[in-house]
């Protein structure tokens, strides 16, 4: 599942080691790619409760270090590496 709040754009996709942020030019591009891997989108209008995560972002500039991973992404990382240099445990 994808979900986005506005303000700042979050890809909260559950197979994602935590929320990635999306920035308003790779919005479009973003969703037109889930579209074409066939992915149904839906726009819900209609007005959120306010909560802390909101006030942070409108008061401070957040920049993502470094992008989530998809969950297992590291243990197949791992197997590979070890898998080409035959030297898996």
């Amino acid at each position: 599942m994808f979900a986005f709040r506005h303000e700042k754009w979050f890809n909260l996709n559950s197979l994602l080691t935590g929320p990635e942020l999306i920035s308003d030019t790779y919005l479009a591009l973003f969703l037109a790619q889930l579209q074409q891997e066939g992915y149904s989108i839906f726009v819900i209008r209609g007005s959120l409760p306010e909560c802390e995560a909101d006030q942070i972002l409108r008061i401070m500039r957040v920049e993502q270090q470094q992008r989530p991973k998809l969950i297992g992404e590291d243990e197949a990382q791992r197997y590979l590496s070890c898998s080409t240099e035959n030297k898996c445990e």
